[in-house]
Protein backbone atom coordinates (compact mmCIF):
# COMPACT_ATOMS: atom_id res chain seq x y z
CA UNK A 1 0.00 0.00 0.00
CA UNK A 2 1.13 3.56 -0.67
CA UNK A 3 -0.13 4.55 2.77
CA UNK A 4 -2.91 3.70 5.18
CA UNK A 5 -5.23 5.66 2.90
CA UNK A 6 -4.95 3.03 0.16
CA UNK A 7 -4.90 -0.10 2.31
CA UNK A 8 -8.54 -1.06 1.72
CA UNK A 9 -9.11 -0.31 -1.96
CA UNK A 10 -11.12 -2.85 -3.94
CA UNK A 11 -8.73 -2.74 -6.90
CA UNK A 12 -6.28 -0.73 -8.95
CA UNK A 13 -6.19 0.57 -12.50
CA UNK A 14 -2.97 1.66 -14.19
CA UNK A 15 -3.58 4.26 -16.89
CA UNK A 16 -0.57 5.33 -18.97
CA UNK A 17 -1.60 8.37 -21.01
CA UNK A 18 0.51 9.60 -23.91
CA UNK A 19 0.48 12.11 -26.73
CA UNK A 20 0.89 10.77 -30.25
CA UNK A 21 2.20 12.52 -33.34
CA UNK A 22 1.25 10.79 -36.59
CA UNK A 23 4.83 11.12 -37.81
CA UNK A 24 8.20 9.61 -36.99
CA UNK A 25 10.50 10.99 -34.32
CA UNK A 26 13.10 11.67 -37.02
CA UNK A 27 10.69 13.91 -38.90
CA UNK A 28 9.72 15.79 -35.77
CA UNK A 29 13.27 16.25 -34.50
CA UNK A 30 14.73 17.33 -37.81
CA UNK A 31 12.92 20.65 -37.83
CA UNK A 32 13.99 21.40 -34.26
CA UNK A 33 17.67 21.17 -35.10
CA UNK A 34 17.60 23.23 -38.28
CA UNK A 35 18.42 26.92 -38.30
CA UNK A 36 15.22 27.40 -40.32
CA UNK A 37 13.35 26.23 -37.23
CA UNK A 38 10.20 24.13 -37.63
CA UNK A 39 8.22 23.35 -34.49
CA UNK A 40 6.79 19.84 -34.15
CA UNK A 41 3.36 21.21 -33.26
CA UNK A 42 0.81 19.75 -30.91
CA UNK A 43 0.05 16.01 -31.01
CA UNK A 44 -2.63 14.64 -33.30
CA UNK A 45 -4.02 12.13 -30.79
CA UNK A 46 -4.06 11.40 -27.07
CA UNK A 47 -3.88 7.73 -26.11
CA UNK A 48 -5.29 6.16 -22.94
CA UNK A 49 -3.73 2.75 -22.38
CA UNK A 50 -2.69 2.87 -26.01
CA UNK A 51 -6.18 3.56 -27.34
CA UNK A 52 -7.22 6.71 -29.14
CA UNK A 53 -9.79 7.90 -31.64
CA UNK A 54 -9.61 10.58 -34.31
CA UNK A 55 -12.39 11.60 -36.67
CA UNK A 56 -10.77 11.69 -40.09
CA UNK A 57 -13.25 14.21 -41.50
CA UNK A 58 -14.02 16.61 -38.67
CA UNK A 59 -11.52 16.92 -35.87
CA UNK A 60 -9.43 19.39 -33.90
CA UNK A 61 -7.01 19.75 -36.83
CA UNK A 62 -9.16 20.27 -39.90
CA UNK A 63 -12.74 20.18 -41.22
CA UNK A 64 -13.85 18.83 -44.60
CA UNK A 65 -16.87 20.01 -46.58
CA UNK A 66 -19.24 18.03 -48.83
CA UNK A 67 -16.90 18.28 -51.81
CA UNK A 68 -14.00 16.80 -49.89
CA UNK A 69 -12.06 20.04 -49.40
CA UNK A 70 -10.45 20.07 -45.96
CA UNK A 71 -9.43 23.25 -44.18
CA UNK A 72 -7.17 23.81 -41.16
CA UNK A 73 -8.01 27.37 -40.22
CA UNK A 74 -7.61 29.28 -43.49
CA UNK A 75 -5.29 26.72 -45.07
CA UNK A 76 -6.39 23.87 -47.30
CA UNK A 77 -4.91 20.55 -46.21
CA UNK A 78 -5.00 16.96 -47.40
CA UNK A 79 -8.06 15.07 -46.27
CA UNK A 80 -8.38 11.53 -44.99
CA UNK A 81 -8.52 9.87 -48.40
CA UNK A 82 -5.34 11.65 -49.47
CA UNK A 83 -3.32 10.48 -46.48
CA UNK A 84 -1.99 13.72 -44.95
CA UNK A 85 1.63 13.86 -43.75
CA UNK A 86 0.74 13.08 -40.15
CA UNK A 87 -1.02 9.85 -41.07
CA UNK A 88 1.34 6.82 -41.01
CA UNK A 89 1.70 4.86 -44.23
CA UNK A 90 0.39 1.69 -42.61
CA UNK A 91 -2.99 3.33 -41.98
CA UNK A 92 -5.72 2.75 -44.55
CA UNK A 93 -6.09 5.57 -47.05
CA UNK A 94 -9.80 5.88 -46.35
CA UNK A 95 -11.53 6.91 -43.14
CA UNK A 96 -12.68 3.53 -41.88
CA UNK A 97 -14.15 3.50 -38.33
CA UNK A 98 -13.59 -0.25 -38.11
CA UNK A 99 -9.92 0.46 -37.51
CA UNK A 100 -10.64 2.44 -34.35
CA UNK A 101 -9.82 0.46 -31.19
CA UNK A 102 -12.74 1.69 -29.09
CA UNK A 103 -12.34 3.18 -25.63
CA UNK A 104 -10.58 1.85 -22.56
CA UNK A 105 -13.17 0.59 -20.07
CA UNK A 106 -12.72 0.52 -16.28
CA UNK A 107 -15.20 -1.86 -14.68
CA UNK A 108 -16.16 -1.06 -11.08
CA UNK A 109 -18.66 -2.20 -8.47
CA UNK A 110 -21.05 0.26 -6.84
CA UNK A 111 -19.96 1.37 -3.36
CA UNK A 112 -16.32 0.30 -3.77
CA UNK A 113 -13.21 2.51 -3.81
CA UNK A 114 -10.50 2.09 -6.41
CA UNK A 115 -6.98 3.38 -6.91
CA UNK A 116 -6.23 4.95 -10.28
CA UNK A 117 -2.51 5.14 -11.04
CA UNK A 118 -2.16 7.85 -13.68
CA UNK A 119 1.06 8.09 -15.69
CA UNK A 120 1.88 10.95 -18.04
CA UNK A 121 3.94 9.13 -20.66
CA UNK A 122 3.70 12.09 -23.03
CA UNK A 123 6.47 13.96 -24.77
CA UNK A 124 5.07 17.47 -24.41
CA UNK A 125 1.61 17.65 -22.91
CA UNK A 126 0.25 18.72 -19.56
CA UNK A 127 -2.78 16.48 -19.02
CA UNK A 128 -5.89 17.12 -16.96
CA UNK A 129 -8.11 14.17 -16.09
CA UNK A 130 -11.65 14.21 -14.72
CA UNK A 131 -14.41 11.62 -14.33
CA UNK A 132 -18.00 12.51 -15.07
CA UNK A 133 -20.01 12.85 -11.83
CA UNK A 134 -17.16 11.72 -9.55
CA UNK A 135 -14.56 13.39 -7.37
CA UNK A 136 -10.98 12.26 -6.97
CA UNK A 137 -8.63 12.13 -3.96
CA UNK A 138 -4.91 12.53 -4.49
CA UNK A 139 -2.89 10.13 -2.29
CA UNK A 140 0.47 9.76 -4.06
CA UNK A 141 2.77 11.61 -6.47
CA UNK A 142 5.80 10.10 -8.21
CA UNK A 143 5.78 7.10 -5.87
CA UNK A 144 5.68 9.13 -2.64
CA UNK A 145 2.66 9.36 -0.28
CA UNK A 146 0.67 12.55 0.18
CA UNK A 147 -1.98 13.79 2.53
CA UNK A 148 -5.42 13.12 0.97
CA UNK A 149 -6.46 16.00 -1.25
CA UNK A 150 -9.96 16.11 -2.77
CA UNK A 151 -10.40 17.61 -6.23
CA UNK A 152 -12.67 17.45 -9.27
CA UNK A 153 -9.77 16.99 -11.72
CA UNK A 154 -6.02 16.43 -11.62
CA UNK A 155 -3.13 18.01 -13.51
CA UNK A 156 -0.02 15.95 -14.30
CA UNK A 157 2.74 16.99 -16.64
CA UNK A 158 5.08 14.93 -18.78
CA UNK A 159 6.91 12.35 -16.66
CA UNK A 160 4.73 12.85 -13.59
CA UNK A 161 2.73 10.09 -11.93
CA UNK A 162 -0.20 10.66 -9.65
CA UNK A 163 -2.46 8.19 -7.84
CA UNK A 164 -6.03 9.06 -6.93
CA UNK A 165 -8.85 7.34 -5.11
CA UNK A 166 -12.21 7.07 -6.85
CA UNK A 167 -15.32 5.86 -5.05
CA UNK A 168 -18.09 4.41 -7.20
CA UNK A 169 -20.85 6.29 -5.35
CA UNK A 170 -23.13 7.26 -8.24
CA UNK A 171 -26.11 5.48 -9.77
CA UNK A 172 -25.30 2.33 -11.70
CA UNK A 173 -24.35 3.43 -15.20
CA UNK A 174 -21.49 4.22 -17.53
CA UNK A 175 -19.56 7.46 -17.06
CA UNK A 176 -17.05 9.27 -19.22
CA UNK A 177 -13.40 9.74 -18.23
CA UNK A 178 -11.92 12.68 -20.11
CA UNK A 179 -8.30 13.67 -20.60
CA UNK A 180 -7.52 17.05 -22.13
CA UNK A 181 -4.29 18.86 -22.81
CA UNK A 182 -3.69 22.16 -21.05
CA UNK A 183 -1.20 25.07 -21.07
CA UNK A 184 -1.08 25.01 -24.89
CA UNK A 185 -3.77 26.46 -27.16
CA UNK A 186 -3.89 23.38 -29.41
CA UNK A 187 -6.23 21.46 -27.10
CA UNK A 188 -6.54 17.71 -27.65
CA UNK A 189 -8.91 15.34 -25.83
CA UNK A 190 -9.26 11.62 -25.26
CA UNK A 191 -11.87 9.48 -23.51
CA UNK A 192 -12.23 6.28 -21.53
CA UNK A 193 -15.27 4.83 -19.77
CA UNK A 194 -16.04 4.05 -16.14
CA UNK A 195 -18.60 1.26 -16.24
CA UNK A 196 -20.48 0.07 -13.15
CA UNK A 197 -21.24 -3.62 -12.86
CA UNK A 198 -24.74 -4.20 -14.20
CA UNK A 199 -24.76 -1.12 -16.42
CA UNK A 200 -26.36 -1.46 -19.84
CA UNK A 201 -25.76 2.14 -20.87
CA UNK A 202 -24.05 2.69 -24.20
CA UNK A 203 -22.00 5.85 -24.73
CA UNK A 204 -21.93 6.60 -28.43
CA UNK A 205 -20.39 10.08 -28.17
CA UNK A 206 -18.28 10.59 -25.04
CA UNK A 207 -17.33 14.10 -26.19
CA UNK A 208 -20.90 15.19 -25.45
CA UNK A 209 -20.55 14.53 -21.71
CA UNK A 210 -20.53 17.65 -19.54
CA UNK A 211 -17.45 17.50 -17.34
CA UNK A 212 -16.03 20.41 -15.37
CA UNK A 213 -12.40 20.95 -16.33
CA UNK A 214 -10.23 24.08 -16.32
CA UNK A 215 -9.56 25.95 -19.56
CA UNK A 216 -6.26 25.37 -21.33
CA UNK A 217 -4.98 28.80 -20.21
CA UNK A 218 -6.17 28.65 -16.59
CA UNK A 219 -2.72 28.71 -15.01
CA UNK A 220 -4.38 29.68 -11.71
CA UNK A 221 -5.84 26.17 -11.44
CA UNK A 222 -2.44 24.62 -12.18
CA UNK A 223 -0.75 26.83 -9.59
CA UNK A 224 -3.33 26.08 -6.89
CA UNK A 225 -3.43 22.37 -7.63
CA UNK A 226 0.34 21.99 -7.35
CA UNK A 227 0.45 24.10 -4.19
CA UNK A 228 -2.32 22.12 -2.48
CA UNK A 229 -0.48 18.78 -2.67
CA UNK A 230 1.15 18.13 0.71
CA UNK A 231 3.51 15.33 1.69
CA UNK A 232 2.63 12.71 4.31
CA UNK A 233 4.84 13.03 7.39
CA UNK A 234 3.05 10.71 9.82
CA UNK A 235 2.35 7.00 10.13
CA UNK A 236 4.26 4.00 8.84
CA UNK A 237 4.85 5.56 5.43
CA UNK A 238 6.04 8.97 6.61
CA UNK A 239 8.42 10.92 4.40
CA UNK A 240 11.86 11.91 5.74
CA UNK A 241 11.93 15.30 7.45
CA UNK A 242 12.99 18.30 5.39
CA UNK A 243 16.58 19.39 6.09
CA UNK A 244 16.68 22.91 7.60
CA UNK A 245 17.87 25.95 5.67
CA UNK A 246 21.11 25.91 7.64
CA UNK A 247 22.08 22.59 6.00
CA UNK A 248 21.91 23.98 2.47
CA UNK A 249 25.40 24.06 0.93
CA UNK A 250 24.39 25.88 -2.24
CA UNK A 251 21.22 27.25 -3.78
CA UNK A 252 21.39 26.87 -7.55
CA UNK A 253 19.43 29.62 -9.30
CA UNK A 254 18.50 28.35 -12.77
CA UNK A 255 16.99 30.75 -15.29
CA UNK A 256 15.16 28.90 -18.08
CA UNK A 257 15.10 30.85 -21.35
CA UNK A 258 14.51 30.36 -25.06
CA UNK A 259 17.05 32.12 -27.29
CA UNK A 260 18.96 31.89 -30.54
CA UNK A 261 22.44 30.40 -30.36
CA UNK A 262 25.46 31.62 -32.26
CA UNK A 263 27.48 28.82 -33.89
CA UNK A 264 30.44 27.75 -31.79
CA UNK A 265 29.07 29.32 -28.63
CA UNK A 266 26.95 27.55 -25.99
CA UNK A 267 25.96 30.61 -23.97
CA UNK A 268 24.43 34.06 -24.20
CA UNK A 269 24.79 37.08 -21.94
CA UNK A 270 26.58 36.45 -18.65
CA UNK A 271 25.92 32.81 -17.65
CA UNK A 272 25.14 32.31 -13.97
CA UNK A 273 23.59 29.72 -11.68
CA UNK A 274 24.16 31.94 -8.63
CA UNK A 275 21.88 34.90 -9.44
CA UNK A 276 18.71 35.11 -11.52
CA UNK A 277 19.25 38.84 -12.06
CA UNK A 278 22.84 38.33 -13.28
CA UNK A 279 21.65 35.69 -15.71
CA UNK A 280 18.85 37.89 -17.07
CA UNK A 281 21.32 40.69 -17.67
CA UNK A 282 20.61 44.13 -19.09
CA UNK A 283 20.18 45.75 -22.49
CA UNK A 284 21.22 43.67 -25.45
CA UNK A 285 22.28 40.83 -23.15
CA UNK A 286 18.71 40.12 -22.01
CA UNK A 287 17.19 36.85 -23.31
CA UNK A 288 14.47 38.53 -25.40
CA UNK A 289 17.17 40.46 -27.27
CA UNK A 290 18.78 37.19 -28.39
CA UNK A 291 15.83 35.90 -30.43
CA UNK A 292 16.86 37.14 -33.88
CA UNK A 293 17.40 34.24 -36.28
CA UNK A 294 19.80 36.46 -38.29
CA UNK A 295 18.51 35.19 -41.61
CA UNK A 296 18.17 31.62 -40.37
CA UNK A 297 21.81 31.40 -39.37
CA UNK A 298 21.17 30.75 -35.66
CA UNK A 299 19.52 27.76 -34.02
CA UNK A 300 16.61 28.25 -31.66
CA UNK A 301 17.62 26.67 -28.33
CA UNK A 302 16.60 26.47 -24.69
CA UNK A 303 19.11 27.72 -22.13
CA UNK A 304 19.60 26.94 -18.42
CA UNK A 305 21.41 29.72 -16.58
CA UNK A 306 22.06 31.18 -20.08
CA UNK A 307 23.90 27.98 -21.13
CA UNK A 308 22.50 25.55 -23.68
CA UNK A 309 23.42 21.89 -23.26
CA UNK A 310 24.78 19.59 -25.96
CA UNK A 311 24.53 15.86 -25.33
CA UNK A 312 27.97 14.17 -25.34
CA UNK A 313 28.55 11.13 -27.54
CA UNK A 314 30.54 9.51 -24.72
CA UNK A 315 28.61 8.87 -21.47
CA UNK A 316 29.47 11.32 -18.70
CA UNK A 317 30.43 8.56 -16.24
CA UNK A 318 32.87 7.14 -18.78
CA UNK A 319 34.37 10.57 -19.41
CA UNK A 320 34.87 10.97 -15.67
CA UNK A 321 36.16 7.49 -14.83
CA UNK A 322 38.42 6.91 -17.84
CA UNK A 323 39.54 10.51 -18.31
CA UNK A 324 38.11 10.67 -21.83
CA UNK A 325 37.61 14.37 -22.52
CA UNK A 326 37.28 15.01 -18.81
CA UNK A 327 38.13 18.68 -19.32
CA UNK A 328 34.77 19.11 -21.11
CA UNK A 329 32.93 18.54 -17.83
CA UNK A 330 33.04 22.16 -16.76
CA UNK A 331 30.43 24.62 -15.55
CA UNK A 332 30.85 26.46 -18.85
CA UNK A 333 29.39 23.37 -20.54
CA UNK A 334 26.63 22.76 -17.98
CA UNK A 335 28.29 20.34 -15.51
CA UNK A 336 28.09 21.24 -11.82
CA UNK A 337 29.77 19.38 -8.96
CA UNK A 338 27.86 18.37 -5.83
CA UNK A 339 28.77 16.13 -2.88
CA UNK A 340 27.14 12.92 -1.67
CA UNK A 341 25.13 13.47 1.51
CA UNK A 342 25.08 17.28 1.30
CA UNK A 343 21.93 19.37 0.92
CA UNK A 344 21.21 21.66 -2.03
CA UNK A 345 18.39 23.90 -3.21
CA UNK A 346 17.44 24.64 -6.77
CA UNK A 347 15.35 27.61 -7.87
CA UNK A 348 13.92 27.01 -11.36
CA UNK A 349 12.93 30.39 -12.76
CA UNK A 350 10.47 30.60 -15.64
CA UNK A 351 10.91 33.29 -18.30
CA UNK A 352 8.89 34.19 -21.43
CA UNK A 353 9.97 32.44 -24.61
CA UNK A 354 10.86 34.35 -27.78
CA UNK A 355 7.16 34.61 -28.69
CA UNK A 356 6.36 36.13 -25.29
CA UNK A 357 4.59 33.04 -23.92
CA UNK A 358 5.45 31.95 -20.37
CA UNK A 359 5.25 28.22 -20.87
CA UNK A 360 4.49 25.54 -18.32
CA UNK A 361 7.49 23.22 -18.09
CA UNK A 362 8.10 19.79 -16.56
CA UNK A 363 11.47 19.07 -14.92
CA UNK A 364 12.99 15.74 -13.95
CA UNK A 365 16.04 14.95 -11.82
CA UNK A 366 17.67 11.54 -12.21
CA UNK A 367 18.86 9.48 -9.28
CA UNK A 368 16.81 10.86 -6.39
CA UNK A 369 13.55 12.32 -5.15
CA UNK A 370 13.45 15.86 -3.82
CA UNK A 371 11.29 18.04 -1.59
CA UNK A 372 9.16 20.56 -3.48
CA UNK A 373 9.37 23.63 -1.26
CA UNK A 374 6.83 25.54 -3.28
CA UNK A 375 5.57 27.13 -6.47
CA UNK A 376 5.71 30.91 -6.52
CA UNK A 377 4.67 33.82 -8.72
CA UNK A 378 7.01 36.41 -10.17
CA UNK A 379 10.80 36.56 -10.06
CA UNK A 380 13.11 35.11 -7.44
CA UNK A 381 15.49 37.61 -5.82
CA UNK A 382 16.58 35.65 -2.75
CA UNK A 383 14.88 38.03 -0.31
CA UNK A 384 14.27 36.97 3.28
CA UNK A 385 10.55 37.11 2.59
CA UNK A 386 10.82 34.70 -0.32
CA UNK A 387 12.99 32.24 1.62
CA UNK A 388 10.63 32.41 4.59
CA UNK A 389 7.80 31.30 2.27
CA UNK A 390 9.46 27.93 1.57
CA UNK A 391 7.33 25.05 2.86
CA UNK A 392 9.57 23.18 5.30
CA UNK A 393 6.72 21.48 7.16
CA UNK A 394 4.95 19.18 4.72
CA UNK A 395 6.19 19.60 1.15
CA UNK A 396 5.56 16.73 -1.26
CA UNK A 397 8.47 14.62 -2.50
CA UNK A 398 8.73 14.12 -6.24
CA UNK A 399 11.21 13.39 -9.00
CA UNK A 400 9.40 15.50 -11.62
CA UNK A 401 8.11 19.00 -10.99
CA UNK A 402 6.48 21.87 -12.88
CA UNK A 403 7.10 25.55 -13.34
CA UNK A 404 3.72 27.18 -13.84
CA UNK A 405 2.75 29.76 -16.45
CA UNK A 406 1.68 33.34 -15.75
CA UNK A 407 -0.36 35.96 -17.56
CA UNK A 408 -3.53 36.04 -19.65
CA UNK A 409 -3.32 33.17 -22.12
CA UNK A 410 0.08 32.57 -20.50
CA UNK A 411 1.51 35.84 -21.86
CA UNK A 412 2.83 38.10 -19.05
CA UNK A 413 2.37 41.84 -19.42
CA UNK A 414 6.06 42.46 -18.68
CA UNK A 415 9.16 40.58 -19.81
CA UNK A 416 10.59 39.32 -16.54
CA UNK A 417 10.70 36.21 -14.41
CA UNK A 418 7.23 34.65 -14.65
CA UNK A 419 7.01 32.17 -11.79
CA UNK A 420 9.49 29.87 -10.09
CA UNK A 421 9.62 26.54 -8.31
CA UNK A 422 12.01 25.63 -5.48
CA UNK A 423 13.23 22.10 -4.71
CA UNK A 424 15.60 20.77 -2.04
CA UNK A 425 17.61 17.59 -2.59
CA UNK A 426 20.27 15.46 -0.95
CA UNK A 427 22.21 13.11 -3.27
CA UNK A 428 22.80 9.80 -1.52
CA UNK A 429 24.67 7.98 -4.29
CA UNK A 430 27.68 8.97 -6.38
CA UNK A 431 27.13 9.55 -10.05
CA UNK A 432 26.27 12.00 -12.79
CA UNK A 433 22.65 13.04 -12.43
CA UNK A 434 20.87 14.57 -15.38
CA UNK A 435 18.43 17.44 -14.69
CA UNK A 436 16.34 18.17 -17.76
CA UNK A 437 13.07 19.31 -19.22
CA UNK A 438 10.73 16.33 -19.49
CA UNK A 439 9.31 17.84 -22.67
CA UNK A 440 11.44 15.84 -25.07
CA UNK A 441 11.54 18.52 -27.78
CA UNK A 442 12.84 21.14 -25.34
CA UNK A 443 15.43 18.73 -23.96
CA UNK A 444 16.64 18.10 -27.51
CA UNK A 445 16.97 21.87 -27.86
CA UNK A 446 19.36 22.15 -24.89
CA UNK A 447 17.12 22.42 -21.83
CA UNK A 448 19.21 20.40 -19.36
CA UNK A 449 22.43 20.14 -17.37
CA UNK A 450 24.32 17.57 -15.26
CA UNK A 451 25.00 17.41 -11.52
CA UNK A 452 27.93 15.12 -10.69
CA UNK A 453 29.54 14.01 -7.43
CA UNK A 454 33.20 14.45 -8.39
CA UNK A 455 35.84 12.26 -9.98
CA UNK A 456 36.97 10.41 -6.85
CA UNK A 457 33.41 9.29 -6.03
CA UNK A 458 32.76 7.34 -9.23
CA UNK A 459 32.92 3.54 -8.66
CA UNK A 460 34.30 1.05 -11.21
CA UNK A 461 31.97 0.04 -14.05
CA UNK A 462 30.22 -3.36 -14.22
CA UNK A 463 31.90 -6.36 -15.82
CA UNK A 464 29.56 -6.30 -18.81
CA UNK A 465 30.50 -2.75 -19.78
CA UNK A 466 29.64 -1.79 -23.36
CA UNK A 467 31.77 0.62 -25.35
CA UNK A 468 30.39 3.68 -27.13
CA UNK A 469 31.46 7.14 -28.19
CA UNK A 470 35.19 7.56 -27.58
CA UNK A 471 35.36 4.56 -25.23
CA UNK A 472 37.87 2.63 -27.31
CA UNK A 473 39.74 -0.31 -25.74
CA UNK A 474 42.93 1.71 -26.00
CA UNK A 475 41.34 4.62 -24.12
CA UNK A 476 40.06 2.58 -21.21
CA UNK A 477 42.51 -0.31 -20.80
CA UNK A 478 45.00 1.50 -18.57
CA UNK A 479 42.27 2.56 -16.11
CA UNK A 480 40.37 -0.71 -16.23
CA UNK A 481 43.38 -3.04 -15.81
CA UNK A 482 46.22 -0.99 -14.30
CA UNK A 483 47.98 -3.99 -12.80
CA UNK A 484 48.06 -5.85 -16.12
CA UNK A 485 49.00 -2.72 -18.04
CA UNK A 486 52.10 -2.44 -15.84
CA UNK A 487 53.15 -6.10 -16.07
CA UNK A 488 51.92 -7.46 -19.38
CA UNK A 489 53.84 -5.36 -21.85
CA UNK A 490 54.66 -7.43 -24.95
CA UNK A 491 58.43 -7.67 -25.59
CA UNK A 492 60.06 -5.02 -27.68
CA UNK A 493 61.40 -6.43 -30.97
CA UNK A 494 64.32 -4.48 -32.37
CA UNK A 495 65.50 -4.92 -35.95
CA UNK A 496 68.77 -3.32 -37.07
CA UNK A 497 69.51 -2.90 -40.76
CA UNK A 498 72.97 -1.75 -41.90
CA UNK A 499 73.57 -0.30 -45.34
CA UNK A 500 77.18 0.18 -46.51
CA UNK A 501 78.22 2.48 -49.31
CA UNK A 502 81.87 2.46 -50.53
CA UNK A 503 83.38 5.38 -52.37
CA UNK A 504 86.90 5.05 -53.92
CA UNK A 505 89.13 7.94 -54.85
CA UNK A 506 92.70 8.00 -56.07
CA UNK A 507 94.07 8.30 -52.57
CA UNK A 508 91.68 6.53 -50.19
CA UNK A 509 88.61 4.41 -49.69
CA UNK A 510 85.73 5.72 -47.56
CA UNK A 511 82.97 3.50 -46.26
CA UNK A 512 79.71 5.15 -45.01
CA UNK A 513 77.46 3.00 -42.88
CA UNK A 514 73.82 3.90 -42.10
CA UNK A 515 72.15 1.93 -39.33
CA UNK A 516 68.32 1.99 -39.00
CA UNK A 517 66.75 0.57 -35.86
CA UNK A 518 63.00 -0.07 -35.76
CA UNK A 519 61.32 -1.10 -32.51
CA UNK A 520 57.95 -2.88 -32.33
CA UNK A 521 56.33 -2.37 -28.97
CA UNK A 522 52.92 -1.72 -27.43
CA UNK A 523 53.18 1.86 -28.71
CA UNK A 524 53.25 0.50 -32.25
CA UNK A 525 49.94 -1.24 -31.64
CA UNK A 526 48.49 2.01 -30.31
CA UNK A 527 49.33 3.78 -33.57
CA UNK A 528 52.86 5.16 -32.95
CA UNK A 529 56.29 3.90 -34.08
CA UNK A 530 59.85 4.59 -33.08
CA UNK A 531 62.63 4.90 -35.67
CA UNK A 532 66.18 6.06 -35.20
CA UNK A 533 68.79 6.62 -37.94
CA UNK A 534 72.47 7.07 -37.03
CA UNK A 535 75.02 7.66 -39.79
CA UNK A 536 78.74 6.91 -39.22
CA UNK A 537 81.92 7.06 -41.27
CA UNK A 538 84.82 4.60 -41.09
CA UNK A 539 88.07 4.17 -43.00
CA UNK A 540 89.12 0.64 -43.87
CA UNK A 541 87.37 -2.60 -44.61
CA UNK A 542 83.55 -2.69 -44.59
CA UNK A 543 82.04 -4.17 -41.37
CA UNK A 544 79.68 -7.09 -41.52
CA UNK A 545 75.96 -6.33 -41.32
CA UNK A 546 74.60 -6.70 -37.83
CA UNK A 547 72.15 -9.52 -37.17
CA UNK A 548 68.64 -8.64 -35.96
CA UNK A 549 68.55 -8.53 -32.18
CA UNK A 550 65.50 -9.43 -30.10
CA UNK A 551 65.21 -8.39 -26.49
CA UNK A 552 62.50 -9.07 -23.93
CA UNK A 553 61.35 -6.43 -21.46
CA UNK A 554 60.40 -8.94 -18.74
CA UNK A 555 62.69 -11.95 -19.17
CA UNK A 556 65.29 -13.19 -21.63
CA UNK A 557 63.00 -16.08 -22.59
CA UNK A 558 59.96 -13.91 -23.29
CA UNK A 559 58.16 -14.57 -26.59
CA UNK A 560 55.27 -12.92 -28.37
CA UNK A 561 53.14 -13.04 -31.50
CA UNK A 562 52.63 -9.74 -33.31
CA UNK A 563 49.04 -8.66 -33.92
CA UNK A 564 48.39 -8.46 -37.66
CA UNK A 565 44.67 -7.80 -37.95
CA UNK A 566 41.46 -7.97 -35.95
CA UNK A 567 41.22 -11.77 -36.17
CA UNK A 568 44.79 -12.77 -35.28
CA UNK A 569 45.07 -14.84 -32.13
CA UNK A 570 48.17 -13.80 -30.23
CA UNK A 571 49.52 -15.74 -27.29
CA UNK A 572 52.05 -14.18 -24.96
CA UNK A 573 53.94 -16.44 -22.57
CA UNK A 574 56.21 -14.68 -20.11
CA UNK A 575 58.63 -17.10 -18.42
CA UNK A 576 59.22 -14.86 -15.45
CA UNK A 577 59.23 -16.78 -12.14
CA UNK A 578 55.68 -17.55 -11.03
CA UNK A 579 54.04 -15.71 -13.95
CA UNK A 580 52.33 -17.11 -16.97
CA UNK A 581 49.62 -15.38 -18.98
CA UNK A 582 47.78 -16.23 -22.18
CA UNK A 583 45.19 -14.08 -23.82
CA UNK A 584 43.50 -13.56 -27.15
CA UNK A 585 43.80 -10.33 -29.07
CA UNK A 586 40.47 -9.43 -30.65
CA UNK A 587 41.32 -5.97 -31.94
CA UNK A 588 44.31 -4.25 -33.45
CA UNK A 589 45.06 -3.00 -29.95
CA UNK A 590 45.82 -5.42 -27.13
CA UNK A 591 42.30 -6.24 -25.90
CA UNK A 592 42.20 -7.99 -22.52
CA UNK A 593 39.48 -10.39 -21.25
CA UNK A 594 36.49 -8.47 -19.90
CA UNK A 595 37.41 -5.30 -21.79
CA UNK A 596 34.73 -5.71 -24.45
Amino acid sequence: AISEHTASVAGEFVLPISDWWHATAEQLMQGLNEKAFRWAGDPQTILINGKGNMNCTHNELYTCNETGVCMEGTNEVAGANERPWYKPSYHPSGCDPSYCPGHEVLEVTSGQTYLLRLINAGSLSLFNLAVEGHSLTVVEVDGEPTQPYDTTSVDFNSGQRISVLLTANQSVGTYVIRVMTRARSGVRTAHALLQYAGSTAVISDPSAAEINQPAWSDNGFTFDFQSNIKGLYSGDHALPAVPPNSDVQKRFQILNTQERAVDGRNHNGVPSVDSIQTAIGTGDDRPENNCDAAGNTRNLRWFMGRRTFHMPSTPVLAKMYYDIGRADLSEDNGYYEIQVGEVYDMVIQNYPACNGVCETHAWHLHGMHFWVLGHFRGEYTGSEEQIAAFNLEDPPMRDTVQTVSEGVDNVPAVRSGCGYTVIRFRPMSPGAWHFHSHHVFKMAMGSSFVLHTGLSSIPPPPDNLLLCGNMTPAAISTKLFPEISEICVPPTTTTTTTTTTTTTTSTSTTTATTTTTTSSSPSTLMGTTSSETSPSSTVGPSPQSASPTTTGSLATTAQSTVVVDSTTEATVNFASPGFELSFQVLLVVLALPGLM
